[in-house]
C-alpha cells in the first residue's frame, strides 16, 4: 500500500527524529516503491536497529518481507505495527491475505472483520472477505462480497481475476470475476478487453472478437489503455483480411497523426501490392516515431504482417 504519511517531529530524550521524516525512511520507501525489496528491507532494518520505531516503519518492513515471500517475518512486523496502533488499517489487509493462503479461516475472518470495521469502503478488504467465505463454502455470500468489491474498486477486481490467467492458467476463474465487473459496468472498455483475451484462451474465438469489438467501440483516445485496445482490434481485422473495413474506420477515433493508423495502412498496402502507398504510409509512420525508415520496406512489412 502506498501512503503519504505526515508525522509530527518528536523530541525524544535520545534526540532521534521521527523516522517518517528521516532521509533513511524516505530512501527505504523509495526503494520499496521501485520493487527493490531486498535493499529497502536493509535500509529499514538498519533504521530499526537505531531504536527508531513507528507503525509505518514496521508496516513497510513487513511489506518487504511479504513481497519476498517471507510471510513469517511479515506477520511479525505487521503485528508490531498493530501493537502501536490497533486501528491502523493497512496490516489487516496483508494479515488476512496470509491467513487466507494458509487456509486459517478463523484468523483470516477476524482480520477481515476488523478491517471492514476500520474501512468499509475498501475494495480489497471486501475481496478478501469473499475469499474467506469461499473457503467456508458460503458461496452466495462470497459472490455478494465480490460485487461490493467491484462496486468500490472495479479495476482491482479485474486485475485480481486476470491473475488466474497470468499465474495459474485458470481462465474460467478469471471470467467469473470479469463477468461480475461487466454486469456492474457493461461499457467499461478494460473489462471488455480482458474478457476478449479470456475467451480467446478458452478458444471461443467468435466471442473473443465480439468483446474486442465492444471494447473498441466503447473506448476513446483519452482512456489509459486506448492504444492497446485499438491495436488489438485492428490486428484482428487485419488478420481476418478485412482491409476495406479497416480503412473505412481507420481515423474514426484517432487523428491524422496517430502512428498506429499508418502502421496498419502500410501493412494493408503491402498485402495489396501497392508499393507507392506502402512507402507513403510507412514513411509517415516512421516520421511520427522520429526513427529512420528501413531500407527494405517489404521485409519490414512482411515481418510485421506475421506479428514479429
Amino acid at each position: 500500500m502506498k501512503n503519504t504519511f505526515i508525522i509530527l517531529l518528536l523530541l525524544l530524550p535520545s534526540m532521534i527524529f521521527s523516522q517518517s521524516n528521516s532521509f533513511e525512511f524516505k530512501k527505504g520507501i523509495a526503494l520499496y516503491e521501485k520493487g527493490d525489496y531486498k535493499e529497502s528491507l536493509a535500509v529499514l532494518l538498519e533504521l530499526e536497529a537505531k531504536k527508531s520505531k513507528s507503525k509505518e516503519l514496521y508496516y513497510y518492513i513487513g511489506q518487504n518481507y511479504f513481497n519476498m515471500g517471507d510471510y513469517t517475518n511479515a506477520e511479525i512486523y505487521y503485528k508490531q505495527a498493530m501493537a502501536i496502533d490497533p486501528d491502523y488499517f493497512n496490516p489487516y489487509i496483508e494479515l488476512s491475505s496470509i491467513k487466507i493462503n494458509q487456509r486459517k479461516t478463523d484468523e483470516a475472518l477476524a482480520y477481515v472483520k476488523k478491517g471492514l470495521e476500520l474501512n468499509p469502503d475498501s475494495g480489497i478488504i471486501h475481496l478478501n472477505y469473499s475469499l474467506v467465505l469461499a473457503l467456508l463454502e458460503d458461496y452466495e455470500k462470497s459472490k455478494s462480497e465480490v460485487y461490493k468489491a467491484a462496486q468500490l474498486e472495479p479495476v482491482l477486481v479485474m486485475n485480481y481475476g486476470m491473475q488466474f490467467v497470468l499465474n495459474y492458467d485458470k481462465p474460467e476463474t478469471a471470467l467469473y470475476y470479469l463477468q461480475i465487473v461487466e454486469e456492474l459496468y457493461p461499457k467499461e472498455p478494460l473489462v471488455l478487453y480482458y474478457s476478449g483475451h479470456v475467451y480467446k484462451l478458452l478458444k471461443q474465438n467468435e466471442l473473443a472478437v465480439e468483446y474486442f469489438k465492444f471494447a473498441y467501440l466503447n473506448v476513446d483516445i483519452t482512456y489509459a489503455s486506448f492504444d492497446e485496445i485499438w491495436s488489438t482490434y485492428f490486428r484482428i481485422l487485419f488478420d481476418s483480411k478485412l482491409y476495406d473495413q479497416m480503412i473505412d474506420i481507420m481515423f474514426q477515433k484517432v487523428d491524422k497523426d496517430y502512428p498506429g493508423a499508418y502502421f496498419f495502412l502500410a501493412l494493408i498496402y503491402y498485402r495489396q501490392g501497392k508499393k507507392e502507398e506502402l512507402k507513403k504510409a510507412a514513411s509517415r509512420y516512421f516520421e511520427l516515431h522520429e526513427i529512420k525508415i528501413p531500407e527494405d520496406l517489404n521485409k519490414w512489412a512482411e515481418e510485421k504482417c506475421r506479428g514479429e
